[in-house]
């Protein structure tokens, strides 16, 4: 079973610390999370989250593009695909948090 969230507007940096709220609510309902990001912060928030989520069990994915997923020479479809496919694998949960 998969469940997405989608906030609108995106969450900016300012916005940041709240939102996170939604994956630790639903931490035990779910076998993984996938978190789509854009690229300027995503180092940013992988060092925030590597320190929030410690030693979890399960797949926390933070994938991006270096091009948005609408244009045709996008990285993005693969990004997410992969990503899913990861939080989905069993072995996964071995691993903990990826980006």
């Amino acid at each position: 079973m998969f469940s997405f969230a989608m906030w609108i507007p995106p969450i900016c940096n300012l916005r940041f610390g709240g939102k996170w709220g939604l994956v630790f609510k639903n931490y035990d309902r779910y076998d993984g999370f996938v978190v789509l990001h854009g690229t300027d912060t995503m180092a940013y928030t992988s060092a925030a989250l590597s320190y929030m989520v410690q030693y979890s069990r399960k797949p926390i994915v933070i994938t991006g593009s270096q091009k948005p997923i609408n244009q045709d020479s996008t990285d993005a479809k693969m990004n997410l695909l992969d990503s899913v496919r990861y939080a989905c694998d069993p072995y996964s949960e071995k691993c903990g948090s990826s980006l």
